[in-house]
């Protein structure tokens, strides 16, 4: 993952170069998560059983980083404003996080806002003056890229022989009823 070490870099250097490195370290990132995005069992996959993944072993690990397609421009809005996530990450929810965030944070440069004018969020998003709306989105992406990170690091380490060793629960299909399951 190469977003840790750039989006703390876009802090402090706002410039359009700093940008553009964030924005390839986002693609790089996501060209490789798109491979993981195929596992959705295990630690990865949800242990809701409706959610058609895997209500053994599931930890949810996939939607903290990519929960497409359930996403919401306003949920990283309200973390932009409201910032949340410096309480704790449990209160903020999976549309509002991951790659997703990111990528709306680091690609889309419009001053508008997706929530309802009346909301919370939409009053302090336009009370927010440029500067800060930037600061704002800044300090969220910085946040993100290290909860990614994080996330991610916790998902290895559930599959690697000295973490979790999900590997080899997979192959002694530990825990699971049947095959098919």
């Amino acid at each position: 993952m190469l977003l840790p070490e750039h989006a703390p870099e876009l802090r402090d250097d706002s410039s359009d170069a700093a940008r553009e490195l964030a924005r390839k370290a986002w693609r790089t990132t996501m060209q490789r998560w798109s491979v993981a995005e195929l596992f959705q069992f295990g630690p990865a996959g949800s242990k809701v059983e409706s959610a058609g993944r895997d209500p053994v072993h599931g930890q949810g690990i996939r939607d903290f980083v990519y929960a497409w397609p359930v996403v919401g421009r306003c949920r990283v809005e309200e973390q932009v404003v409201g910032r949340g996530y410096e309480k704790s990450w449990s209160q903020v929810q999976i549309s509002g996080r991951g790659l997703f965030g990111l990528e709306y944070l680091l690609f889309y440069g419009g001053a508008d806002h997706g929530c309802s004018p009346n909301s919370a969020t939409g009053q302090g998003w336009v009370a927010l003056d440029e500067a800060g709306l930037a600061s704002a989105k800044l300090d969220y992406a910085t946040a993100l890229a290290s909860d990614v990170s994080e996330q991610v690091h916790g998902l290895r380490a559930a599959w690697s022989p000295d973490g979790g060793n999900f590997r080899q629960t997979l192959i002694d299909a530990q825990g699971y009823e049947n095959e098919q399951q």
